[in-house]
């Protein structure tokens, strides 16, 4: 599982059009792009997907995909205990279901698509980033309610400070960049390959 790694590679050069970028909401974006569709080998079966951005109609299924896929098992996640206290997980899915469609982010479903399969519809992955161009895209704001909450944006917040953002847009002559915010498989599906084909779609 990636959580909070630099995304350098896929940086957004200085003279780059974003509008060609998935992390921008435009039209297209809104009503739901499909990235790509793809198949997987899964065991006998052969598994049918379609990558589409995300959309209002899937929000809630995505933040609850994420709490139980992603809060769950991700390391600062599991330390801050956000998951063992259900008002912290109330929280937390608030929390992020007002960030997850800003203009910044970048969510990427994986999607069962074949009407053959009585799971098509179900979500099977979910990839997310963000773009960064200064240390304010990486400050978390919040009034908490909750300890597990707050321990987990100390915990980002301590981490951010150990690296200069500016020193990594020199390094790689960008302006900004992608910031790795989570990949979240569904236990069934993993070790299938999801991850390497994720990381193909991504630079």
């Amino acid at each position: 599982m990636l959580a909070f790694r630099h995304i350098v590679r896929s940086a957004l050069k200085n003279n780059r059009n974003l509008s060609t970028n998935y992390n921008t909401k435009t039209k297209e974006a809104i009503a739901g792009r499909v990235w790509t569709k793809l198949q997987i080998q899964n065991k006998k079966d052969l598994l049918r997907l379609r990558v589409q951005d995300l959309t209002m109609d899937l929000l809630e299924d995505v933040l609850d995909f994420n709490m139980n896929y992603f809060v769950k098992e991700e390391i600062f996640h599991k330390i801050s205990g956000i998951s063992e206290d259900p008002e912290a997980v109330k929280e937390y899915k608030e929390i992020i279901s007002q960030v997850i469609m800003k203009p910044n982010y970048s969510t990427k479903v994986y999607i069962i698509d074949d009407y053959s399969n009585s799971n098509t519809g179900k979500i099977v992955a979910v990839s997310m980033m963000k773009i960064v161009s200064s240390h304010e895209d990486l400050n978390y704001n919040i009034q908490t309610k909750t300890e597990a909450v707050r321990r987990l944006l100390n915990i980002k917040s301590t981490c951010y400070k150990l690296f200069s953002i500016e020193d990594v847009k020199k390094m790689y002559n960008v302006d900004r960049y992608y910031e790795d915010m989570g990949l979240a498989i569904h236990p069934e599906y993993r070790s299938l390959g999801i991850i390497n084909f994720e990381n193909t779609l991504r630079y």
